[in-house]
């Protein structure tokens, strides 16, 4: 399960134009073999790997306590507790455009260290803050370090074309693994030291990737513009008006929307049940389900063809879990059933919805496409965190909510192209 933070779509293809991974490698003896990372792209691919995840990781410790921690603040409201998870989403819908613009224009590694110092910052902020207000500063300037996007064009200036799918897969491989160990280490560790020390470990992480980034993350020769990377606001309108796209925007923004509304209210619910340290043991058996069954559905599902299939069927999935969550909220054991389901349909949903975004798409509109998609999430676990709050007192009624919306998804869906 991924979390609707912020995380950018990875696309596995690039131009087919020398790259700054030539330039690194530059007056060797032999040529690199076409298809093997060379020992400047490794390390360039591994180093910007671990920036992602020591990002990520703590962002995602807190997640899972972060609506207990937010309501029992001085001046916290249901809607605001809930805004206290979509504050973030919101800041970085706004500036993910901006940050790409200047990093093409001062370079990418200025702009990541950058975005990881202002992150960097909100967390010591939210960290400090004796309030709800002061929580919220820190979350939305966290938010504001809205980088993700320029990660993924610094891999495409520092690999070639024939290696970067497997770069991206890498980088997807570590936001996956620092959300699976974050939402199960972060409830024991909140447990044992407070949330307030999470927001300082995130802070203090997200310098250390600072410093992995200087040190080990070598300079590209040259910052390229990659249509498959980089968003065109020109093209965005004609884009808005296909319905294919619209509804992988549509299938974005439901599961940040849907995954931030029950981080949210799910802690809560779960509190009565069991100490907040020891949500690990509901929420880490889940994880490990989701990603044994979505993995190799996926893989069957690329190998013959039935990604629309895939698509239909984890949007039933996931809006069975919000029928089972409205029904068996009370227990233990219902709310367990209701997330194994949820995190078993957004396995098998996020990726299928980015693989047929890259069908959907040409070399030259996926950047911008692939823009609006991640700004549908960013919008989604903002609209989901104020959805959340709203509704936090009356958590069937979202419930109820989510899976009426599951069916209009589902009708837009059945209606895709099959390719």
């Amino acid at each position: 399960m991924r979390s609707g933070e912020d995380h950018p779509t990875e696309l596995s293809t690039g131009p087919a134009a020398r790259t700054a991974g030539d330039d690194l490698d530059a007056g060797r003896a032999e040529p690199p073999s076409p298809t093997t990372f060379t020992r400047a792209e490794w390390r360039a691919t591994l180093s910007l790997a671990g920036v992602y995840a020591l990002r990520f990781l703590g962002l995602y410790m807190v997640l899972p306590v972060l609506s207990l921690y937010a309501r029992r603040l001085p001046g916290s409201t249901s809607f605001l507790t809930g805004m206290s998870l979509g504050a973030y989403g919101f800041t970085n819908m706004l500036l993910v455009l901006p940050f790409g613009v200047l990093s093409d224009k001062i370079g990418r590694k200025r702009v990541i260290a950058l975005g990881l110092a202002i992150f960097s910052a909100g967390s010591f902020v939210a960290a400090s803050a004796s309030t709800i207000v002061g929580l919220l500063a820190g979350r939305a300037l966290q938010g504001a370090g809205a980088v993700s996007s320029v990660v993924v064009a610094l891999i495409g200036d520092v690999t070639r074309p024939e290696v970067r799918a497997r770069a991206m897969a890498i980088l997807g491989t570590a936001l996956a693994l620092s959300f699976a160990v974050g939402v199960i280490a972060g409830p024991s560790l909140a447990g044992e030291f407070g949330v307030q020390s999470l927001f300082l470990l995130t802070g203090v992480l997200s310098l250390g990737g600072m410093l992995l980034m200087v040190v080990a993350v070598p300079n590209p020769a040259h910052v390229h513009h990659y249509e498959e990377y980089e968003p065109r606001v020109r093209q965005m309108g004609p884009l808005l008006l296909q319905h294919d796209l619209l509804t992988l925007d549509l299938g974005m923004f439901m599961l940040h929307l849907a995954l931030t509304a029950l981080f949210v209210v799910v802690p809560i619910l779960l509190e009565p049940l069991l100490p907040a340290y020891h949500l690990w043991r509901v929420y880490a058996p889940i994880i490990f389900l989701g990603m044994a069954i979505a993995l190799p559905t996926m893989t069957y599902a690329e190998r013959t063809g039935s990604v629309n299939k895939v698509l239909a069927a984890g949007i039933t999935l996931f809006g069975s879990s919000f029928v089972l969550l409205r029904f068996a909220s009370h227990e233990l054991a219902g709310i367990a059933a209701g997330l194994a389901f949820f995190v078993t349909a957004l396995g098998l949903l996020e990726p299928t919805l980015t693989t047929l975004l890259t069908r959907y798409t040409t070399r030259e509109t996926r950047g911008t496409a692939a823009g609006v998609f991640n700004m549908s999430g960013f919008l989604g676990a903002f609209v989901g965190g104020a959805l959340g709050g709203l509704l936090l007192e009356e958590h069937e009624a979202l419930f109820l909510v989510l899976a009426c919306a599951s069916l209009f998804w589902l009708a837009a869906a059945i209606r895709l192209r099959r390719i």
